[in-house]
């Protein structure tokens, strides 16, 4: 029982304990025009990185076409965010046009490669 972690206990400076940074991708890290596939339990998102917080987001039930938009954070769904990132087994907190959304829970991120095609 002493190796169990209890999500009942998290608080801000211990929710990095309790997810691992392996798990998860902070935007402020991630240089833009970065383009991340982001699928959740019930949809899936493409989030392409401009200057973090921002990003322009498509996807969900919220976001048809790609809309501007601040990633918050990822949360249990509570008071608890751990700001900027986006982490696997968390909820994904966006704020869009006044609307504050929570994703269902990430199952997984990954990153989006650019074509090799470039037109001009």
């Amino acid at each position: 029982m002493a190796d169990s972690k209890l999500l009942r206990g998290a608080t801000l400076d211990r929710i990095g304990d309790l997810v691992d940074d392996t798990t998860g991708v902070h935007l402020r890290d991630l240089p833009p025009f970065t383009t991340l596939l982001v699928w959740t339990m019930n949809s899936l998102y493409r989030v392409v990185v401009t200057q973090w917080p921002e990003v322009y987001i498509q996807g969900g039930a919220f976001f048809p076409d790609p809309t501007l938009a601040h990633v918050d954070g990822a949360s249990f769904g509570g008071s608890c965010l751990r700001v900027g990132w986006i982490s696997a087994g968390l909820l994904v907190e966006i704020r869009s046009g006044g609307r504050h959304i929570l994703t269902s829970p990430v199952l997984a991120i990954t990153p989006q490669h650019a074509s090799s095609l470039v037109v001009h």
